[in-house]
This record gives C-alpha cells, structure tokens and sequence, in this order.
C-alpha cells in the first residue's frame, strides 16, 4: 500500500518491515488524538497487507514516548488536559492484537503511556541505559491504558508494584532482568539490532506467527484445560495448512470440495447460501458452514481446509467458506476479501452443528466443538466485521443464524441447544452496544428444515412423520422460508429492527 503523509508518525516500508516512528521530538513523542487517529489508521492498514509482516515502532529524537499529551487545551490554560482514556484503550488493544509481530526499538525514555505502549508489543529492544517507568502516581493519575492489568504479567507482581506506586524510572538493564525488554544494546547500534531482528521474523511463516501469537494471547485468559485443547485443535489444523507443508517439503493439501447436489442433501448454512444467490437480493460475505450433527459425521468440510469462495453469485454476493473456529483464519479472510470486493455490511453467520444424544453422554470434545462452531465462530465473526465498520464509519447489518433449540429445551441438545441460546443472548448484547454505531443485529431461530446433517435421522421409518405432526404448521420448513427472512433482515425493509429474535419453526416452540 502507499503510505500517506502524516502529522505524527513517519512510516516506511523497506522489505517487508514496515517502520512506525512516533514524530513528535518537541513534545518528547507524547501520545496525541491524532496520533492515536493515525496509529490506528496504519496498524488496521498494515494488518490487512500481506506484504508486511513485521512492525517495528521507535521514536524521532531523545524520547521513545512520554505517554499522554498533557497540555490544557486552546483557550483556557488553567483547564485539565482531556483525555480519552478509552480510546487510547482502544487502539493499544488493536496494537496488542496485531497479528504482526510488532518490534518496539526503545531509543529514550519510555514513561506511562510510553511504558503501556510497550506492554501491547511482543518483543521490546532497548538503547542502554535509557528510563523506562509508569510515573502515573507522580501526577496523580491513574493508568488509563492497560498498565496496571499488563505490567504485572510482564515483569512480575514486584517491580510492577515498585513501579507503579513509586512513580520511579528503572534503566531498561533492569527491565531486561524483569523479562519485559528482550535485549539492551548500544544506543548507536539500536536500529541495526531492531533490523536484523525484523530480518529474521520476516523470513518465518506469516500464518504461524500469527497463530502463535494468538494462541499465547488467548491462553492467558483461559484456564489449563481449555487452553491446552484449544493449542491442540489449532496445532492440528496448521499441520494442513500451506505454509506447514512447505516448511516440511511436503505438497500443500488440496481443499475438500463437496459434490453437488440438491438443497435438502445440505446444511442450512450451504442451502442457504444457494438460495440467497438465486434471490441476488444481498450483498455482502458470510460465512459458511463447519461442523457436523450427532455422532453420524458429515464430509460438508473439514476444519482443516483453507477458506475458499464458494460459487460467485449475482450482484455483490460474496458466500465465503471457512473454518470459523480457527480465529486467525477468519481475522485474515475477511480483510483479504474485502481488498477486493470492499468491507462487509451485510453478514449473515450460518455455521453451525453439534452432537445429538443424551446429556450424559455428551463429550468435553462434543461441547467444546459446539460453542467454538455456534458462538465463537459467529462472535468472531461479528467482532471483525464490525471493527471494519467502525473504522470506516459506515453501518451494516448482522443476521445470526440461531435455533429453536436454543429457545426451549430439546431431546438431545444439550450442547447445542445451550451454544445457540447463548448466540441468542449475544445477538441482542450486540444489538444493545453496536445500534449507536448503525450496526444492526438480528437472529432466526429455525425450527425442523431437511438438510444433509439430519438426513440419516429423517430417513429412519417414520422419524420425518414424528417431527410434522409436532409442527403446528403441518410441515417441515423449505429453503425460501429461510431465505425470505434473512433477506428481509437484510434489506431497508428492517432498518428500525434490531435485537429481534424471530422463530421460524412453523409454531414448534409455543407448543408447550
């Protein structure tokens, strides 16, 4: 991409490094509102650029960073100084989820925001000798950006203490001794080391850092047990990704492709992604269905496959099919599509599927695999289209695709049945927190639709008899049901609608 001139940082790209340089030497590099503005401009670019895969970020003359901007606004010299802690929250946050590795080469002091800045990346070089510390206390102030929730984890709950009640610098040696500065060298051979350092991370695996990073970043807020399977499931679903394959000399794995085939022989994310093609009434991606129904396992796509488009349809439809339970798959298809179609407003998220079968024989593997398909996958999905929005100031529309299940409790859907109640709940927390921001969402809760994942199960003798007459409606639900809703959801036709939960189930759940 072309980098823009800028008010307060330098940019540059040399290979595939891309240079941030904090660019304000007169005010000792002090985080301003446009500096936050023009951060969070280039690290959202830089993340959706293949061509960089590694940021390095220093500071123009004697100063790292000094942390917030603290002069009184024009006009009134005795007024506090204004600052928006939450979105210097904000955009660290977006600065400690770069999938990038992001290099901080430390030329000068680095003091509370500074210091916090520091925290969000994930290798630190230091000049000798150079100040690093909080100073918050010494003002008053409190750490507004993650500084007393990160330093403790990365220097240990001692010098965190030390630091933040003292208001006291430290030389970076000490912080190397702390483990938050990876390696001190001379000031005048600082740039080199953050060079050769970049050198060497830009010659790795894109797709493996980034995991990495977001494996190490998610397992500090899970517990043992849930980490270690997640770092499992993600391990075992690189080792057929491309980028293991050619690191092992090895033939990347050609993507499953599934035969074609008539709608009722599909899941209703497949199904339903044909229909809303023949409509050519929507716009935008969504994604596509992974996972599979009871314990009668369905070939509609491994986990293990790349994203793929599947048939292109009319308009600005774009179906996309993807593993959403690979988060860093998601986070990285989503921006490269819309380097070429533009950013979702319309998403509809239509994976889906779970164990069918007594509670207690539920596994941890069945409920684990429910909610990363049912909920994860969808908030994954939903957190990064909406960011894109936000950023872009546009509004757009999210259509979750729920469950009857999820409303009332159902023979067999333990798992599945908690994951899409618990979709439920997060479709209207996100309608209640993202209507200010013209993103509207919405959920359909399906009733009994024929589909490939239930096919074994409607063709025992007279299972599909059984489920009708449970319907007040008199049938099972047909493809255009599905679509005609989710394309009203969609349209101008909803626009004031928004945390609705529409049961499309043909009167199954007022059945008591």
């Amino acid at each position: 991409m072309s980098v823009p001139e800028l008010e307060t940082l330098l940019v540059a790209d040399r290979e595939q490094v891309r240079w941030i340089t904090l660019n304000r030497p007169d005010r000792l590099n002090a985080i301003s509102p446009a500096m936050l503005d023009e951060l969070e401009s280039v690290l959202t670019a830089s993340a959706d650029d293949p061509s960089v895969r590694v940021l390095v970020i220093t500071g123009a003359g004697r100063a790292f960073c000094a942390g917030a901007d603290l002069s009184p606004g024009p006009g009134d010299p005795d007024a506090l100084p204004d600052v928006d802690l939450a979105r210097s929250d904000a955009v660290f946050e977006l600065l400690e989820r770069q999938p990038q590795p992001v290099v901080a080469a430390v030329n000068g002091m680095a003091c509370a925001g500074g210091l916090e800045l520091l925290l969000c990346c994930d290798v630190v070089l230091a000049a000798a000798g150079v100040p690093i510390g909080d100073m918050h206390a010494n003002a008053g102030l409190l750490p507004g950006a993650g500084g007393t929730y990160r330093l403790p984890r990365r220097v240990g709950l001692n010098p965190a203490m030390w630091l933040l009640l003292t208001g006291r610098t430290a030389p970076a040696e000490d912080f190397l001794r702390w483990g938050l500065v990876h390696r001190v060298v001379a000031a005048g051979e600082l740039t080199a080391a953050a060079e050769e350092l970049a050198k060497l991370l830009s010659g790795k695996s894109p797709l493996g850092l980034r995991r990495m990073k977001e494996l190490v970043r998610d397992g500090l807020a899970q517990d043992r047990r849930t980490g270690l399977a997640h770092a499992l499931a993600v391990a075992q679903a690189h080792q057929k990704s491309a980028d293991y394959a050619e690191g092992s000399g090895r033939s990347p794995p050609a993507a499953h492709r599934g035969s074609p085939g008539d709608d009722r022989h599909r899941g209703q994310g497949r199904a339903g992604h044909r229909g809303l093609l023949r409509a050519g009434r929507a716009h935008r991606p969504r994604p596509g269905r992974a996972g599979r129904h009871g314990d009668r396992r369905r070939p509609a796509r491994r986990p293990d496959t790349p994203p793929r488009l599947l048939e292109p349809g009319p308009g600005r439809i774009v179906p996309l099919e993807l593993d959403v339970t690979d988060r860093a798959a998601v986070r990285e298809a989503i921006p490269r599509l819309a380097g070429t179609y533009g950013w979702p407003e319309i998403v509809v998220n239509n994976a889906g599927g779970g164990a069918v079968k007594p509670a207690f024989e539920h596994t941890d593997e069945d409920w684990d695999q429910a909610l990363a398909v049912n909920l994860t996958g969808a908030w994954t999905v939903s957190r990064v289209v909406a960011e894109g929005l936000r950023r872009t100031g546009r509004p757009g529309t999210i259509v979750n695709i729920a469950s009857a299940a999820g409303l009332r409790p159902m023979a067999g859907a333990a798992a599945y049945g908690a994951s899409k109640a618990a979709l439920i709940h997060l479709t209207q927390q996100l309608a209640l927190e993202w209507a200010p921001l013209g993103i509207r969402v919405n959920a359909i809760c399906p009733g009994h639709f024929p589909t490939e994942l239930n096919a074994d199960f409607l063709a025992e003798e007279g299972f599909r008899d059984r489920l009708t007459r449970r319907v007040p409606l008199g049938r099972l639900g047909r493809l255009d049901d599905l679509t005609g809703l989710v394309l009203l959801l969609a349209s101008d036709a909803s626009a004031y609608l928004t945390g609705a939960v529409i049961p499309l189930d043909g009167g199954l759940t007022l059945r008591s």
